[in-house]
């Protein structure tokens, strides 16, 4: 490309540049480098263009080879890449920087150019956050070539401010520099008030000559008045100036004062003077002098005595004197000087802090007369104020002022008032003559109108005397004015608020008017300054103020704190007692109220509280006991009559869980007695009535038969009677006497919600008391109950317990309604999703409704809530039952363990009289585990009794009965039983079971005649009823008419089992009438059946054996062994198998025969019996064997003993014998064997063996065992007394 088309091609791109129009100028630029590579112009042109087109990264590498292939002198390529970087500033600062270098160096010739181009690279310089050294100094040489005066301003600000960022030395000189520079110019601006300070500080520090940076610190306080930092300064330097020369306090007040300089400000400037502080180098050359260091202390230590931080003072002083101990004695004026100023001071704090007695030792002390006539005045009213008037009044002279003061604190208000009033005659400036007589005014009480003028003197006299402010406020108390008292009160607590006995009047006055959370911010102040000894009265009220708060903690801590100063404050200990009842630790409450009682034995409150604490603990018995103490020192004390009647309710409530009826009875009686007092006495209180209404309606959950003591102004409908004598009443009239007081308490607080629910629960309970025919009067109580609790729920919606009674109701079948119950219960649920009980309903409605389903949903939701609520236990074993679970026995009975429930304990009782009925079988796993093994009988028995009385209803009983009677409890069972056929109606279809279950029992108690009567009422004797008539005979000896019922029984039967039964009953029978040869025929048509009665052939074997008839015998015992093996028929076969082969003389056959039986039953205690029996008397030699085989079975104990004996073990005998009389004292078998034992005992002991008569005497024993023992029994003991 010649010359003329690229010079005409830049033209082109220049204008298109200008057009914007980048893309052309683009694709110039490109042709132009085609032909031209290192053309510098093109290049700039085209960063330019791709900089328009913001593509930066190209257009960066333009300019950079622009730059580098421009010409000596060329600046367009630095100028573009400047301009470049300017818009967008490089990650390298220094890039700019070497560009802005290059330019000013092409500007040379152009002086404005370069001018502009340094300021700009001073400002780019400027603009870096961190100082370097080298940017310091280009910034400055730049600077000091710039000739614009405000570019040259605004570049050394920007310098300062990077200077100020740093901490290096050169920085800190650079600034000082500038500062310079720029205070010959500067207007002082507001904003560049920052860069002054710096400085300023900055000198301060560095300049030795104080008096120029005073100046200099004027100068700035001039320009900016109101900056404190160089008020500080002034002030400080004020105060160096003063203490370098003589102590000159009025010359550094005089600053203070004129610069508005705080106290506080002024204070930090002496806690410098400590020795190797860094500003002591500041002051002068040298280390700061010990006399230096004494001025700054003593004079730290007034400004404190004059802010009245009197704890701080002493402190200083120590200081003080530390550094005067140092001064040199050359200086001895000086040291002398500063101790009597210190001496003074320390004096003076004491009386101030009226530490009187430590005023009048100093002085005592001192024992010099200048120093106690210099302060003759404090002394004399030290010894007035610790009383000793005598003393006093020697030192007073003529002094009215001091005199009359003396009288007022001798209580001689009118000498007082009158020395005093002459004294203000002379002296009518005096604060505190103005200040004494407005005390004694203000004591007097025809003057105290007078009070007011003379106090307000000394206030205006004084205003910094905070005892004028104090008993100012004290006046308006006193006169009505809480306003104006409170704020005097506050103006002398600020004046002093170290003094106890101003922050105690406003503290107690804050209180008073209902500022708590001020006087909380006082007291937790206080507390955190002063000792515990010295703020006993803060803590105390900050404790109570913790109380008000509802934070017993704290204020049980705060109690505690108090104690440690005073532990014998039985008031303290009450409060803290009370802190900790409030926050409910009442074994803590109860120590520490016992803790009060031994301050003050005769303290009411405490013994009320102890037992109250003791009822809330459920310590009822010793609540009891303190409450009948409380009653004893005040008679009629209606809190103690209604804790009573609390307590005795509670006792009821625990009867009544554990099924002890009586007891709950009794304690009901005595609730209602006493609340009845409570209430004669206070009638308007409706906590008695509540409790009163609560104690009565506890007897709907007691026997229907239970009969309760009511004083008869409560039985009284009308409300006349002011009879306390007490009357009997059911439980129907109690329920409708607590209605009255439920009705009595709401009336007297009608917005309770709580009594409305109760009133509710109460017509609920009359209600379901109600018969059947009396069903008008129940719907009406019914639908008043759902009014009440409506009432209740208008009251307080957000108690799930009155949702879930109000669905409750509508579960009641005179108004059921599925629909509303079913809202309320859902309602209660959501509203609690933790409450079991409305679970529970729902449960019960669903399972009402036959939605099993939803009811398991229900009360699993009630188990998970509440696992320890029995009702839920309950309703998912009806759910069990109903779908056929045999779990649901296993639930039922968990319920029962849980707790007391109707349902759940006769649920379970019939479960297990229908599993024993049922019968499947004693050895399958689980009649073993469900029966057996958790002892079901006997817990449900036990369960069934407890709450029998609650269920008159005929089953129940039955149930109850035939339980008894699995358990041998006979009369009990006929007890039970004879209450079912009572219970029941003559209609009723089971009357002809209940009076056969009946019968039975009756038989087995022994009273047969009254087992005939029942059977005897039977429309239709079944064939059980026949045998247990026939049964009762035979027992009555009644033998005849035993004989016609078998004969009978015998007609009605099919079954050959049966038949072979009665065939054995008739042969027994035949046997007691003495004919044992239709006994014979009898028994023999008993063995021919095929399921031939066990009993009977064993008799047979017995009557063939009895008569000698071997064969017979043997005929009987090979029917009987063919009989299918059992218990019973195992051991009738072993023993017949005994005896005849005994009988055969093949004693070692019988006892295999019995040894067999024990192995096959090792619990036979008949087997046992048996074969020690013969192992005695025919097999001595063996008996020691078979001792250790019979040795654990107690029934057998007995011949055990017998067997040792026989053996020669008499020790061992004598100690089976005494084990068997402990274990069995009724029997007069084991009393008489051991006589028989310590008779061969002492026999033994005397000849060494045992006698003959000994021996005889054990055979004798032996076989009276065998035979009847009780008819020679008075024999042998006649024989062992000779």
């Amino acid at each position: 490309m010649d010359a003329k088309a690229l010079k005409s091609s830049l033209k082109t791109a220049v204008e298109n540049i200008k057009l914007k129009k980048y893309v052309e100028t683009v694709k110039i630029c490109k042709d132009i480098l085609a032909a031209h590579p290192q053309h510098s112009r093109a290049l700039v042109f085209l960063g330019k263009a791709a900089e328009g087109l913001n593509k930066t990264q190209i257009a960066l590498e333009s300019y950079q080879k622009a730059t580098e292939y421009a010409e000596d002198g060329d600046m367009l390529p630095w100028q573009g890449l400047c301009a470049f970087y300017e818009k967008h500033a490089p990650k390298d600062p220094t890039l700019l920087s070497d560009v802005y270098t290059k330019l000013i160096e092409l500007y040379s010739s152009n002086k404005q150019k370069e001018l502009e181009t340094k300021y700009k690279l001073c400002k780019h310089l400027l603009n870096q956050a961190t100082y370097t050294k080298e940017v310091a100094a280009k910034c400055f040489e730049l600077c000091s070539q710039l000739s614009d005066e405000f570019e040259q301003s605004e570049v050394r600000k920007g310098l300062a401010e990077l200077c100020m960022k740093s901490e290096v030395t050169e920085a800190k000189v650079m600034l000082h520099e500038l500062c310079l520079l720029l205070s010959q110019t500067s207007s002082f601006p507001d904003d560049e008030l920052d860069l002054w300070e710096t400085h300023t500080k900055y000198i301060y520090e560095k300049e030795e000559h104080l008096k120029l940076v005073l100046q200099w610190t004027d100068k700035m306080l001039r320009a900016y008045p109101h900056c404190s930092t160089f008020s500080v300064i002034v002030a400080e330097i004020h105060c160096q100036l003063s203490v370098c020369g003589s102590f000159d306090s009025q010359l550094v007040d005089l600053a203070t004062v004129k610069l508005n300089l705080l106290t506080s400000q002024l204070l930090n400037f002496f806690n410098r003077f400590l020795p190797g502080a860094p500003f002591t180098d500041s002051i002068c050359p040298e280390k700061l002098s010990p006399q230096l260091q004494c001025c700054g202390f003593l004079f730290q230590a007034r400004k404190l005595f004059e802010m009245k931080s009197f704890k701080q003072v002493p402190a200083v002083l120590e200081k003080a004197l530390l550094a005067l101990n140092h001064v040199p004695r050359c200086l001895s004026t000086c040291v002398s000087t500063y101790k009597q100023q210190m001496d003074d001071l320390k004096l003076l704090l004491n009386f101030k802090q009226k530490k009187y007695q430590e005023v009048i030792n100093v002085c005592n002390d001192e024992g010099n007369a200048e120093f106690v006539k210099r302060h003759c005045r404090m002394l004399s009213i030290s010894y007035i104020e610790v009383g000793n008037f005598t003393k006093a009044e020697s030192m007073l002279g003529e002094d009215k002022a001091l005199q009359g003061y003396m009288e007022l604190k001798q209580d001689s208000l009118s000498e007082a008032f009158n020395l005093l009033t002459a004294a203000l005659v002379e002296s009518p400036k005096s604060v505190e003559v103005n200040l004494w007589l407005g005390q004694v005014c203000y004591l007097t009480p025809e003057r105290l109108s007078e009070a007011a003028k003379y106090l307000l003197t000394a206030a205006k006299l004084d205003p910094t005397n905070e005892e004028s402010f104090l008993f100012l406020g004290l006046y308006y108390n006193k006169i009505g004015d809480k306003t104006k008292g409170l704020k005097c009160i506050k103006k002398a607590y600020s004046l002093n608020a170290a003094d106890d006995k101003i922050c105690l009047a406003y503290v107690d006055e804050l209180m008073a008017l209902g500022y708590n959370n001020e006087a909380k911010e006082i007291l937790v102040r206080t507390t955190q300054l002063a000792s515990v000894e010295h703020c006993k009265w803060a803590w105390f009220r900050l404790g109570n103020l913790m109380i008000q708060d509802g934070n017993f903690t704290e204020a049980a801590n705060c109690f505690q704190q108090a104690l440690r100063s005073d532990s014998k404050d039985s008031n303290c200990w009450e409060c803290l007692a009370d802190s900790y009842v409030k926050r409910g630790s009442y074994a803590p409450a109860i120590l520490a109220f016992t803790e009060a009682l031994k301050i003050n034995p005769n303290s009411f409150y405490s013994k009320y509280s102890i037992a109250l604490s003791k009822y809330k603990l459920g310590l009822n018995s010793e609540s009891l006991e303190q409450y009948l103490e409380v009653l004893s020192m005040k008679p009629g004390y209606i809190p103690a009559l209604k804790g009573l009647g609390d307590v005795h309710l509670a006792v009821a409530r625990e009867a009544l869980n554990q099924c002890i009826y009586g007891k709950a009875v009794s304690n009901i009686n005595s609730a209602v007695s006493y609340l009845t007092e409570a209430a004669v006495g206070r009638p308007n209180l409706s906590c008695i009535w509540k409790s009163l209404g609560d104690a009565l309606n506890l007897t709907f959950h007691l026997p229907l038969n239970s009969r309760y003591k009511c004083p008869q102004l409560l039985t009284d409908i009308t409300g006349s009677s002011k009879d306390l004598t007490s009357v009997e009443v059911d439980g129907r009239t109690a329920l409708a006497i607590a209605s009255r007081c439920y009705s009595q308490c709401s009336h007297l607080n009608p917005n309770h919600s709580q009594s409305w629910h109760d009133l509710a629960v109460n017509y609920l309970s009359q209600a379901k008391l109600l018969s059947e025919d009396q069903k008008e009067k129940k719907r009406s109580m019914l639908l008043s109950a759902v009014q009440f609790c409506l009432k209740a729920l208008s009251l307080d919606r957000g108690i799930a317990e009155y949702y879930n009674l109000l669905g409750v109701l509508y579960l009641q079948p005179d108004i059921f309604d599925a629909l509303a119950a079913q809202h309320y219960l859902i309602l209660a649920v959501e509203l609690d999703q933790k409450n079991a009980v409305g679970w529970t309903n729902l449960g019960s409605l669903y399972l009402k409704q036959d939605k099993v389903t939803l009811a398991h949903k229900a009360f699993s939701a009630a188990q998970s809530a509440d696992p320890k609520y029995v009702e839920c236990w309950v309703g998912q074993a009806m759910v069990a039952q109903i779908i056929g679970d045999n779990e649901a026995m296993d639930l039922f009975r968990h319920a029962t363990d849980l707790g007391h429930n109707i349902e759940g304990r006769l649920s379970y009782a019939q479960w297990v009289l229908q599993t024993l009925i049922e019968n499947k079988g004693d050895n399958s796993e689980y009649f073993k585990y469900s029966i057996e093994k958790l002892e079901a009988v006997p817990t449900s028995c036990y369960a069934l009794g407890n709450i029998i009385d609650m269920v008159p209803v005929a089953q129940a009983f039955d149930t109850y009965g035939l339980l008894l009677e699995r358990l041998g409890l006979y009369k009990m069972a006929a007890k039970a039983l004879t209450d079912c056929v009572q219970i029941a109606d003559d209609d009723c279809p089971n009357m002809v079971h209940y009076r056969s279950n009946l019968a039975r029992v009756l038989c087995k108690t022994g009273d047969y005649n009254s087992c005939l009567d029942q059977l005897k009422l039977q429309a239709h004797q079944s064939e059980y009823d026949v045998s247990v008539a026939a049964l009762a005979c035979y027992k009555k000896r009644a033998y005849s008419e035993s004989w016609e019922k078998y004969k009978e029984l015998l007609e009605m039967v099919e079954s050959d089992e049966m038949k072979s039964h009665i065939y054995a009953a008739l042969g027994m029978l035949s046997v007691k009438c003495g004919d044992a040869e239709a006994a014979k025929t009898f028994f023999f048509q008993c063995s021919q059946y095929d399921a031939a009665s066990t009993q009977g052939l064993a008799a047979f074997c017995s009557l063939a054996l009895l008569t000698g008839e071997g064969e017979l015998a043997v005929a009987a015992l090979t029917e009987l062994l063919r009989c299918p093996d059992d218990a019973d028929t195992v051991r009738l076969k072993c023993m017949f198998s005994s005896y005849m082969e005994a009988l055969k003389g093949e004693l070692f056959v019988s006892r295999n025969h019995l040894l067999k039986g024990i192995h096959s039953n090792p619990l036979d205690l008949a087997l046992h019996s048996q074969l020690l029996t013969l192992s005695v008397e025919h097999m001595p030699e063996s008996s020691e064997s078979v001792l250790r085989l019979c040795d654990s079975v107690n029934s057998v104990q007995m011949l055990a003993a017998v067997a040792r004996l026989s053996s020669g073990h008499v020790t061992s005998a004598l100690r089976l014998i005494q084990k068997a009389t402990h274990t069995y004292p009724g029997d007069s078998s084991n009393w008489v064997l051991l006589l028989c034992v310590v008779r061969a005992a002492r026999s033994a002991a005397d000849t060494g063996h045992m006698t003959d008569s000994t021996e005889s005497s054990l055979l004798a024993v032996s076989n009276m065992h065998r035979t009847d023992m009780k008819e020679s029994l008075l024999e042998w003991l006649n024989y062992f007394t000779h």
